[in-house]
């Protein structure tokens, strides 16, 4: 039976009738023995839970039974340490301090004088001990123990806006009725009785235990009016009981669900939910839960951090990777490069011989022309000059150009001597490119021809110098 539940959440309901384990459907699994007067609880129980339930089940108690002690007290905001202080001397004076374990919570509560409404409640340490002692025999983990009227509080939180005095009917499991008075959040009364299988018999005695509940309520408080019977666990009841109740009690009949058991989960599930809920389980038990949970979210996060190493080392290898591919096709595109820029060297070291020839045949075919064309503006003068000596020269530089110095005669003709000198000069100040000199050596003197007539027009004679540059 162990294996097939498997670790499910099971929840202990202790009531008049005994202890039983019910199922999150609200499925009696099986009811635990009662033990004899002289036989410890825990060696019936111990056995059965070991057989019925596998190792580290949760179990939640659901305190019901006669033995259980709860009070409801108007009370201004207190701190859970405050709080637990508060029910422990409370209820100091009914037993003694160290009979009972006793827990309190506090819930916010406009009815209330001071804003809030303290829930005490108190078991008898002994009895609990002897559930705690066979669960923890059993290897099950006690997780809560809540009473039966705070889980109904709690999970009737989740039907809707509850009204602010009401009477709650209740049939639970084992055809147990319970009765509470709740004014806002607290507990005013409540009452528990057999509900007989006959639905007659079954309405009279609500009808009974309703108008005496009622009663009992106006001698002690006549300021609480209850309009409204709210009835859980039942599918319905007969028209002339509703009819009934309305005419002579005077309250509204409202069937919030028709089984009890969901609503009682939702209680306990909202109540374990809380930072600090009603808990009668002793602290020790408590921080073992506690440090159960702690464990399971340190594992949980040790599990994720693990996951996030492992994705970040996964993707960190990727990566290297992919660079390790990129740094190889860099380095084949680095090695052919320089396998291309080494040719294109050995290929402009083998041409730059023959490219400095050429450039040493063009160089020399204009520095040709141009003293050829140089040569030919400076022999080819006009008539009436007679060169005598020319001489170029390359000028130093990159720039190809010639110097010349020209020295000669100039015959007098029909005109004066320096006509023809002039005439030469302006012919050579019209080629593109020469730059001639400002002439700094010209001599005029007479002419005379040893053993020859002088001829009138050739008495003078013209020596001059000439230079300039040719670009």
């Amino acid at each position: 039976m162990a294996q097939l539940l498997g670790k499910i959440p099971v929840t202990l309901l202790i009531d008049d009738q005994g202890a039983g384990l019910h199922l999150e459907s609200g499925e009696l699994l099986r009811r635990l023995p009662e033990p004899g007067p002289d036989q410890p609880l825990r060696a019936l129980w111990i056995p059965l839970l070991r057989e019925l339930l596998p190792p580290g089940t949760e179990v939640q108690l659901l305190l019901a039974q006669p033995a259980l002690l709860i009070q409801c007290q108007e009370a201004p905001f207190l701190s859970p340490r405050e709080q637990r202080d508060v029910a422990a001397r409370v209820f100091a004076a009914e037993s003694g301090a160290g009979n009972l374990e006793t827990a309190a919570a506090l819930d916010p509560d406009p009815l209330a004088e001071g804003g809030h409404l303290l829930w005490l409640a108190a078991q008898p340490r002994a009895e609990l001990a002897e559930w705690l002692a066979a669960l923890q025999g059993a290897g099950l983990a006690p997780v809560l123990a809540i009473p039966f009227q705070r889980a109904l509080l709690q999970g009737m939180d989740s039907l809707g806006e509850p009204s602010p005095d009401r009477i709650v009917l209740t049939v639970g499991p084992g055809a147990v009725g319970h009765l509470c008075c709740f004014h806002g959040r607290s507990l005013a009364l409540q009452r528990s009785f057999t509900f007989p299988e006959d639905l007659g018999e079954a309405e009279e005695l609500v009808y009974e235990e309703v108008s005496r509940l009622l009663q009992f309520i106006k001698q002690r408080n006549r300021e609480l009016a209850f309009r409204t019977l709210e009835v859980l666990g039942l599918p319905g009841l007969s028209p002339a009981f509703c009819a009934r109740v309305q005419g002579s009690l005077r309250l509204e009949l409202r069937f919030l669900a028709p089984a009890l058991w969901p609503v009682l989960l939702e209680g306990i599930r909202r109540e374990r939910g809380r930072k600090a809920g009603l808990n009668l389980l002793p602290r020790e038990f408590q921080e073992a839960g506690r440090r159960r949970a702690f464990k399971g979210v340190v594992w949980l996060a040790s599990g994720i951090l693990l996951l996030l190493f492992l994705g970040a080392g996964a993707f960190l290898f990727s990566q290297e990777l992919v660079l390790q591919r990129e740094v190889d096709r860099a380095e084949l595109l680095l090695a052919q490069r320089e396998a291309r820029t080494a040719e294109e060297a050995r290929v402009v070291e083998a041409r730059i011989p023959l490219l400095r020839v050429r450039l040493a045949e063009r160089h020399q075919g204009q520095a040709a022309a141009a003293l050829a064309a140089l040569g030919t503006a400076l022999f080819e003068p006009p008539p009436g000059i007679q060169l005598e000596q020319v001489e170029i020269t390359q000028a130093p530089g990159e720039a190809l150009a010639h110097r010349f110095t020209v020295t000669g005669l100039a015959f007098t003709e029909r005109s004066f001597s320096v006509g023809p000198l002039a005439q030469y000069l302006l012919a050579l100040g019209r080629r593109p490119g020469l730059v001639l000199e400002p002439v700094a050596e010209a001599s005029i003197s007479d002419r005379v021809l040893s053993g020859h007539e002088a001829h009138p027009d050739q008495l003078a004679i013209t020596r001059f110098t000439l230079k300039g540059m040719a670009k």
